[in-house]
């Protein structure tokens, strides 16, 4: 009886190890079918130029984890261009440097090992001078509220943004991404697969043309 019972358990044994593996190392064969579409608005005056900069301010909005996940991302991404990113948790509405202002409007995993799929949404707003006043404003002149500047990321309302002399460009833009997945793929590699595709497209997207 107890040799039987030690091969009943080695079956429960492998499927706790082939499950480990799935859930918490970061592997794959497979092939994934993704597909991003960007759309970019460029605002300028004065023949001004979208320029890489140095070091910028970032701020994400969204549900976690997914937004935590997000900003993880953009941050490396931006930083492989050579780009330096501080995060900014607590919005204000102005800065001494460019300001990216990310909202995480959909982020669907829905995970198999071996056909797993998502969708993701992003919307960004880049103001190179670092002054995201108008976003979190009713009007001109009126208080900055930084909970509204939430709630126009996250629905993707357009602000209308006044050009002058110390504000010559202002860049938006979206990301929308969908995958489906076929092979053997675990759950950090997929997820992993899909955040940095993510984040890699946004920050092209948003630094395209720049000098």
């Amino acid at each position: 009886m107890a040799s039987r019972t030690r091969w009943l358990a080695i079956p429960v044994v492998i499927v706790i190890v082939l499950a480990g593996a799935f859930a918490f190392t970061d592997f794959a064969a497979a092939e994934h079918r993704t597909n991003v579409h960007d759309k970019v608005v460029t605002t300028s005056t004065n023949e001004a130029s979208m320029s890489v900069p140095a070091t910028l301010h970032l701020y994400v909005v969204g549900s976690d984890p997914a937004r935590k996940q997000v900003e993880r991302t953009l941050t490396a991404a931006f930083g492989d261009r050579g780009v330096n990113v501080r995060t900014v948790t607590d919005l204000a509405p102005e800065y001494d440097r460019p300001v990216v202002l990310v909202a995480v409007r959909e982020f669907h995993l829905s995970y198999s090992p071996v056909s797993p799929s998502a969708t993701v949404s992003l919307g960004f707003e880049y103001a190179p001078n670092g002054n995201v006043t108008r976003f979190g404003q009713t009007g001109v002149g009126t208080d900055f509220d930084a909970a509204l500047v939430d709630e126009r990321l996250l629905n993707g309302h357009r602000v209308q943004i006044v050009l002058n002399e110390e504000n010559t460009l202002f860049r938006s833009g979206e990301i929308n991404l969908t995958d489906a997945t076929t092979g053997v793929i675990s759950w950090p590699g997929y997820r992993a697969h899909v955040l940095e595709t993510a984040g890699e497209n946004a920050v092209a997207s948003l630094l395209s043309d720049a000098e």
